[in-house]
């Protein structure tokens, strides 16, 4: 018996919770079938249906997809739907009329969209017309103008009375960044919208299905019928209908906006989306299917060119910056004092990180530069935020705001960009000055919302008049480029102390008879300024000085830290507290490995408690030497990620492309040296596009990872298994013995187990495997040889049905 489905109740007052993918109706300008792909039989009609096709609703529901639209139309979707996710056909003279088809799987089942085909009156087709246009595009030196060139082509071709580019802000809202409109119509142009106009599941709706149409913004929507004994139960999910019905709410919406017709079509920018394109027109209007395959492609091409724009755009700034932080290292490096650098490098300071002004404080010297707020002011931010920043870098657009008793920094420091450099007190603090932001919103985003007391459901704004918003007490915002400059400028600056205290320590014995006394406490201060273990030694191996870190490194006691302590008495310290083992076996050879250099060298060593020490010696002029001790512990694990992530798939764990290349080549060289023979295995999965499609790509994923648990499970520890990129891994095969044999026993286990069902979020989906197996040297004995071949026993595989596997045999 047929039932309309019922809209469950929803509450549009919370509208990210509304599921506009289920919404159990459609549009009125077409009509609806689904049907089991097994059997065919439709399950789900719309209640217009006889409108279109010319049976009633009722009488499909429960007969088979060849009685509603015809034996040769339901064979070649059901056909192509086996193979693809989506299909078109043209239905011609249908009780009269032309009719465009378009079919998409949704599960188990096949839905079609049924709309009349209206004749065209345009001399040249609208993705003729999007075609010409789109070499244009590639002039377009940023992503406004990219936008400005897209809504100005997308106007001519589709006639709407306004066509806007739409962005995305970090926090979600919205702003019309390029329009294209008729002279009778108010501009959007420059206005922002609130991240609840496009709540977050119509966000995600547009990354799947790019092109929405609303052809007339009045219309009632058209119920989907089923027969229960037939429906899974299961909401049908509308999310590539181009007919679903949309939310009430935003319809609402556009007939507040004065507008009867939208056409819009989602930007992406790699996985996130980025923004749209939006048509609106004044009266109802049909794009039809060949218009909005027309957008979908003005679409995809502006949405590949975002990314590239957007990144050239971040990498002239990043010129910009680096050439500033060059011209940084060169002063810097070249002038007397570290106190007289900061002094000649004013402007380049300030450009670095687009501040205003800047306050330093560096080795008991304070120095403002630039336009800061009044200094006394400006020494207490500097001082509160350094306390509060812990010795990490602190950024925030709000300083007044956030610290009540700074704010006198209103107006001169709302920003407030603080480094901490190489000393405890040393630091720099950048300010920006107030910038009050004033925002033009299309309409009030505070006004409150109205409920219909009839049915309680909630309409949105009414008004779209501009409404402008001024925030104050904020500055420009600190972007990543400005975080991430500032930390290059800390590095730069603890480098050249470094350089400077090395250079000074060198001199210390030379100039210790002129100036002693203050050479020393120069030096005392310079060696507790750096980040690494000092310690200087004389002719006789007796300490001269050192620094606290190196002391706390080694855990020194305060007597051995004194002048003239012998570098034996610290080894034998060393070694009584645990902190080196004396795995040498003789004390002497350990302090000739590690102590007594005969000139410049360096050497890792691995602490008791694990750490990894980086020993640098430096011989002096008059002998002795200075050792720096710095510890490398997390740089050689960053390091060893690195390597790692080089040769592995981050997805599934397996070895990459690279690590494949290279077993590859590894195996051919043994094979020509000592004829050890291996079999190449290239495996492709089936259906992998499908799964993608019908359920995303996060499921996708997950087919993936535990595709490749059942790859890894069915080879040997001696075998190499590696994931290509997508569904595409491959394996080599080593060991003696029967090859043949071995190769196909891997192949029928790796078949049987890729073919039991996968569990994916609870829905059982079914994959194959195509495999094309190459043994050496029985097919060929060099490496790009032997991938050709496995790859053309692959896709004989996939030629003669999938799901199997085939050797390569050369041709007789």
């Amino acid at each position: 018996m047929a039932s309309e489905i019922v809209q469950s109740d929803l509450d549009y007052s919370i509208c990210d919770r509304e599921p506009i993918h289920i919404p159990g109706a459609i549009q009125p300008h077409g009509a609806f079938l689904a049907a089991r792909v097994d059997t065919s039989v439709v399950t789900h009609a719309s209640a217009n249906l006889d409108e279109m096709l010319g049976i009633s609703a009722g009488a499909a529901l429960g007969q088979t997809l060849r009685q509603s639209i015809g034996a040769l139309a339901s064979g070649t979707i059901l056909d192509a739907i086996s193979r693809d996710h989506s299909a078109l056909y043209q239905l011609s003279g249908w009780y009269g009329k032309d009719l465009h088809l378009t079919a998409y799987r949704v599960g188990p089942q096949v839905c079609i969209d049924v709309e009349p085909v209206s004749p065209s009156v345009a001399p040249i087709s609208p993705v003729h017309r999007v075609r010409a246009v789109l070499d244009a595009f590639r002039s377009a030196e940023g992503q406004r103008e990219l936008c400005a060139l897209a809504v100005r082509s997308l106007r001519e071709i589709t006639g709407y009375d306004r066509v806007m580019a739409y962005r995305f802000d970090t926090d979600g809202h919205g702003e019309v960044i390029a329009e294209a409109r008729g002279c009778e119509m108010d501009p959007y142009l420059g206005l922002h919208y609130p991240a609840s106009d496009i709540p977050p599941q119509a966000r995600q709706l547009y990354l799947r299905q790019r092109v929405g149409a609303i052809v007339d913004s009045r219309y009632r929507p058209v119920p989907l019928l089923t027969d229960r004994t037939l429906d899974h139960g299961t909401p049908l999910d509308l999310t590539c209908s181009t007919l679903r019905s949309v939310s009430p709410y935003h319809l609402a919406y556009m007939q507040n906006m004065q507008t009867a017709a939208s056409l819009t079509i989602g930007l992406a920018e790699g996985p996130e989306l980025w923004g749209m394109l939006v048509c609106h027109h004044r009266t109802p209007r049909n794009p039809g299917p060949e218009l909005r395959a027309a957008a979908d492609i003005l679409g995809q091409f502006v949405s590949t060119l975002l990314g590239p724009l957007g990144e050239a755009e971040a990498a002239r700034k990043r010129v910009e910056r680096n050439a500033t932080m060059m011209r940084l290292a060169e002063q810097f490096a070249s002038a007397p004092t570290m106190l007289e650098a900061f002094a000649a490098t004013e402007s380049e300071l300030l450009d670095l990180v687009d501040a205003a002004g800047a306050i330093i404080s560096f080795a008991g010297v304070v120095r403002c530069i630039g336009r800061t707020p009044p200094p006394g002011q400006a020494e207490r931010a500097l001082a509160r935020l350094r306390d509060e920043s812990a010795g990490e870098l602190l950024a925030c657009d709000d300083l007044g705001l956030r610290h009540p008793e700074l704010s006198a920094c209103k107006r001169g420091g709302s920003g407030a960009l603080l480094l901490p450099l190489v000393g405890a007190d040393d630091a720099m603090l950048w300010f920006r000055p107030e910038q009050s932001r004033t925002t033009r919103w299309g309409g009030n985003p505070a006004e409150p919302a109205l409920a219909d007391a009839a049915t309680g459901l909630i309409s949105p704004r009414a008004s779209f008049a501009v409404w402008i918003q001024t925030v104050s007490g904020h500055s420009a915002p600190w972007k990543e480029g400005d975080i991430a400059i500032a930390h290059e400028f800390r590095k730069l600056i603890e480098g050249e102390t470094a350089r400077r205290t090395k250079a000074e320590l060198t001199q210390l014995r030379l100039a210790r008879e002129q100036d002693q006394i203050v050479q020393a406490a120069r030096l005392k201060v310079a060696l507790e300024n750096l980040r690494d273990g000092v310690a200087m030694f004389d002719a006789d191996s007796r300490l001269v000085m050192c620094n606290n870190l190196y002391a706390k490194l080694y855990r020194l006691p305060e007597a051995l830290q004194q002048v003239g302590t012998h570098i034996r008495d610290i080894v034998q310290s060393c070694i009584a507290n645990g902190v080196v083992a004396d795995d040498i076996g003789s004390q002497e050879e350990w302090l000739k490995l590690y102590v007594l250099p005969t000139d410049t060298s360096s050497r890792i060593q691995q602490l008791s408690d694990g750490r990894l020490i980086n020993l640098t010696r430096q011989p002096l002029p008059e002998g002795g030497w200075v050792s720096t001790h710095e510890d490398i512990t997390e740089q050689q694990r960053r390091e060893a990620e690195i390597l790692f992530l080089a040769h592995h798939d981050l997805l599934t764990g397996l070895a990459n492309r690279a690590a494949f290349d290279e077993t590859v080549e590894t195996a051919v060289a043994r094979l020509q040296r000592n004829g050890e023979p291996f079999t190449l295995f290239m495996l492709d999965l089936d259906r992998f596009k499908q799964v993608n499609d019908t359920f995303g790509h996060p499921a996708g994923d997950q087919l993936l990872r535990e595709a490749a648990q059942r790859l890894r499970s069915s080879v040997r520890k001696t075998d190499i298994l590696a994931r290509l990129g997508g569904d595409e891994f491959a394996i080599v095969q080593f060991g003696a013995g029967d090859r043949f044999k071995a190769a196909k026993g891997l192949a029928e286990r790796i078949v049987r187990l890729i073919s039991q069902p996968f569990d994916l979020g609870g829905a059982q989906v079914s994959v194959g495997i195509s495999i094309g197996i190459a043994i050496a040297p029985h097919a060929a004995t060099d490496a790009a040889a032997l991938l050709k071949m496995a790859d053309v026993a692959l896709y004989a595989v996939k030629s003669e049905g999938r799901n199997g596997f085939r050797f390569f045999e050369p041709e007789a």
